[in-house]
């Protein structure tokens, strides 16, 4: 009887090993970032710029990553996931960015200096394109909105917005794997960025009453 109860034990515990072990099983985490080879270089064309922490659509909003299935179906993966929520880890790429490549005099922290005007957005789509298996793809689709603070004339008027935008990146995947979904969403970043520097200096909103 003893023999059969320390049996029954040494079961119990090895069952309950087990399960601890399953429980303590941890996601792999991840950081989104731009590559500084990928950032135009500019003469500063506008002054003080303050970026806002970016919004983000409820579907993609968790730190899971999202993929897209056949059926338009979607899956969250709770084995990978991002480090940080991705709007705030978009939103601080979006500072270093704009830091880097002098497009704007200077990058306002806590309103200094004064801002000229304000960057703000929204994630409206971020996730993995599967429903061609032969094609997989990394998808995102920020809106960007650019507030002018400056006095648009002789009476003063508020702010107004000088730029409103929708921008759009697919990446193909090297391989379906996590690390070549990051590195295509790392390049989707890019591509967006890149498009918003150039939809900036093209904007009339912006050029209007440019200080001299």
């Amino acid at each position: 009887m003893k023999k059969l109860t320390l049996t029954l034990l040494l079961i119990s515990s090895i069952c309950l090993t087990g399960c601890l072990s399953v429980a303590r099983i941890q996601p792999n985490q991840y950081m989104l970032s731009v590559s500084h080879s990928a950032i135009k270089t500019y003469k500063p064309q506008f002054g003080a710029l303050e970026i806002d922490k970016l919004d983000i659509a409820e579907p993609f909003s968790g730190d899971n990553f999202v993929y897209k299935l056949p059926n338009s179906r979607y899956e969250q993966d709770y084995y990978n996931v991002f480090f940080t929520s991705p709007d705030e880890q978009i939103s601080l790429l979006i500072g270093q960015y704009f830091k880097k490549s002098h497009l704007f005099k200077s990058i306002a922290l806590n309103g200094y200096p004064k801002p000229d005007y304000a960057l703000q957005g929204k994630i409206m789509a971020l996730y993995a394109d599967y429903t061609n298996a032969n094609e997989p793809t990394a998808v995102m689709i920020i809106k960007f909105i650019v507030i002018d603070f400056r006095p648009q004339n002789k009476n003063q008027d508020p702010a107004i917005c000088a730029l409103s935008k929708t921008f759009t990146a697919s990446v193909p995947l090297q391989n379906k794997s996590t690390q070549a979904l990051i590195t295509a969403w790392n390049k989707a970043l890019e591509s967006i960025l890149n498009q918003l520097s150039k939809a900036m200096i093209a904007s009339q909103g912006l050029k209007k009453g440019l200080k001299d």
